[in-house]
């Protein structure tokens, strides 16, 4: 049987690796399927239709996101229109979270949910008896039809890792990567709950230290493989510092392994190490934590977006990694239900005492299924009109009380051009301008812009803040 795998990025050239995606080609792989992948990153959506034609797979695979899966519907329907035996199955995020409606779309015969590397196997050698397989829906009598999801895979070390050799060169050019050492994630902010619970379960689960220092020489070995070599490595775990014991089993590891890497990884400000076992992760290579502030308001931020996390907290982050020598990212939302001009001066004020060397702003854009979106739709203050509309921080969607969306693209603009300008000064001149002064400077002023210019703005600000 030969399988396609499809990852329909076709409207972001963002190179962060797919790795839901490389996990299952790898499982596929090694239960003896032919596998062909097709990343929609580096090739058109008419090149993938062209390749489809010539590799006449058995099935294809989508493993889609919500913000792709316009896309993604578009070549499942080009696909069955030209092999109408041949089966789609579609899985990833979006499928998980919203299985009966993927399925309902005439194109798909089968769903996968939740964790996909053992279901989507099962399901292959079972096709014709998909109502054996756990995690797996299909059509019955023409209408969607669910079976027991399946448990969470507890042993996560028993995984293949992500097949990294089937992506475009590329993806190696920058010397970078990206891991991710545990799945599942105790915490309920409202952004992203209860999708993350459908998607990988409610029970936290993490590798051993021992295997993940395996993947990462092996990510080395394929970077080599590549003509490049792994300078990099991003740890993109909801989790990575929630097990103290076993982040410092890792760090020792890395520190004996001597892998000659710098790193970065997302955290939460109230699961920050403690400044003795920073300054060991510090000796390993890392560079930077990446923390969700979200609002400066502790209102937006916990009683909306529900963070669980206090003022303490989080201005303590930023003054631990400092004190390490580590460098912080700040991850900022703007436009939130309930958002005012005051909670916009709380961020302000928040952002000129922890200071990060990194800042994103995005606008508020509440995901299908969350808590965020059950909000926004009980308040009936919100409304999309296809799913490309979720893209992270690109325009509001959102009827707010005291902006407009167009108002709002301007605060995030503002505060972009505040970033930006605050960098300049600093790296420049030595001045240490506030944010919120810069802020007022420019907010009556901005215009709307195009993404691509926030996103150049974005990239500028990273490289005058590394004194570029």
């Amino acid at each position: 049987m030969k399988v396609c795998v499809l990852f329909p990025r076709f409207i972001v050239r963002n190179f962060g690796m797919p790795l839901g995606a490389l996990y299952i080609v790898n499982a596929l792989k090694k239960a003896g399927f032919e596998v062909v992948f097709i990343d929609g990153t580096v090739t058109s959506c008419a090149e993938a239709k062209e390749r489809l034609l010539k590799e006449r797979p058995d099935v294809l695979l989508v493993s889609m996101h919500t913000v792709f899966a316009d896309y993604g519907f578009e070549i499942s329907g080009f696909f069955k229109k030209n092999f109408p035996e041949n089966k789609v199955v579609i899985g990833g995020p979006h499928a998980s979270i919203m299985p009966e409606k993927t399925l309902k779309h005439e194109s798909v015969d089968f769903v996968s949910f939740g964790e996909g590397e053992e279901s989507i196997i099962e399901l292959l050698k079972n096709i014709s008896h998909p109502e054996k397989v756990k995690g797996i829906g299909f059509k019955k009598k023409g209408r969607p039809f669910l079976n027991a999801p399946a448990s969470p895979i507890c042993e996560l070390d028993k995984l293949e890792f992500p097949d990294r050799t089937v992506l475009d060169d590329a993806y190696f050019k920058n010397g970078s990567s990206s891991i991710v050492t545990s799945r599942g994630c105790p915490f309920n902010c409202a952004f992203c709950q209860p999708t993350l619970n459908k998607i990988f379960g409610k029970d936290f689960r993490i590798r051993s230290p021992e295997n993940v220092i395996k993947e990462i020489k092996e990510i080395k070995r394929v970077f080599k493989e590549k003509g490049a070599e792994l300078k990099e490595l991003h740890f993109t775990d909801d989790g990575l510092t929630y097990n103290k014991q076993w982040l410092e089993k890792l760090a020792k590891l890395m520190l004996k392994e001597k892998l000659g890497i710098s790193w970065s990884a997302n955290t939460r400000a109230d699961t920050m190490p403690g400044l003795e076992l920073l300054k060991l992760l510090k000796k390993t290579g890392l560079k930077s934590f990446s923390i969700g502030v979200e609002s400066g308001d502790p209102y937006i931020r916990n009683e909306i977006l529900r963070k669980g996390l206090s003022q303490e907290k989080l201005l303590s982050a930023f003054k631990l990694c400092k004190q390490a020598g580590i460098k912080t990212e700040a991850y900022l939302m703007v436009g939130s239900p309930e958002e005012s001009e005051q909670s916009i001066q709380a961020t302000l004020n928040v952002l000129d005492e922890i200071i990060p060397d990194f800042t994103q702003v995005t606008i508020t854009s509440p995901l299908p299924e969350t808590y965020l979106a059950q909000f926004v739709d009980e308040k009936k203050i919100g409304k999309v009109e296809k799913w490309s509309d979720f893209a992270y921080g690109e325009q509001s969607h959102l009827k707010l009380e005291n902006f407009t969306k167009e108002q709002i693209k301007r605060v995030q603009m503002a505060l972009v051009y505040a970033i930006l300008s605050r960098a300049f000064l600093k790296n420049r001149f030595g001045i240490e301008a506030k944010y919120s002064a810069l802020f007022r400077i420019f907010r009556p002023s901005i215009v709307n812009y195009p993404l691509r210019t926030l996103q150049f703005l974005r990239f500028k600000a990273k490289n005058l803040l590394k004194g570029n």
